[in-house]
């Protein structure tokens, strides 16, 4: 079990470490970056069988918007994994992932500050929260499934 905590901490640390290689990027490269991905999922979208009636334009700024709040859904989400592994427990593990997304999320607009190009928003900040939250709501429902079930499975005993 030990083997699962530290693998899942190393993976934790890599996706700060990944988060903040993507924030040192210069305003150039993170809008070719952004552009790039933006033309790979429109081309893969028009791909998908969907009917005419459904249009979807991404926009560079969707795309940035959702990698803000992907990124930082997957490392909420990494980030109670590990506290799940060490058997933290559900508020301690919450309150953890919350305050640690919070601190990862400032030192990321921080070191946008030193990039060329690019500036401390909170409105970035935000977006960042936004998928700290969702992780929290996924984890907080997949919790009370979970006991529920747990629950049930004695009754039935």
């Amino acid at each position: 079990m030990k083997k699962y905590i530290f693998l899942s901490f190393l993976l934790l640390i890599g996706t700060v470490g990944f988060i903040f290689s993507l924030s040192m990027q210069d305003a150039t490269h993170s809008n070719a970056l952004s552009q790039e991905t933006t033309r790979i999922l429109a081309t893969l979208i028009e791909a998908l069988p969907i009917p005419s009636s459904f249009t979807l334009t991404l926009t560079n700024n969707f795309i940035r918007d959702l990698a803000h709040m992907g990124l930082f859904f997957i490392l909420g989400c990494i980030s109670l994994l590990t506290c799940s592994l060490g058997h933290v427990g559900y508020v301690k593990s919450t309150l953890f992932t919350l305050f640690f997304g919070m601190l990862t999320a400032l030192c990321d607009e921080l070191i946008q500050l030193n990039s060329i190009g690019r500036a401390f928003e909170w409105v970035d900040w935000a977006k960042d929260m936004l998928g700290i939250s969702c992780s929290l709501v996924l984890f907080s429902i997949a919790y009370g499934f979970f006991h529920l079930f747990k629950r049930f499975k004695q009754k039935s005993t």
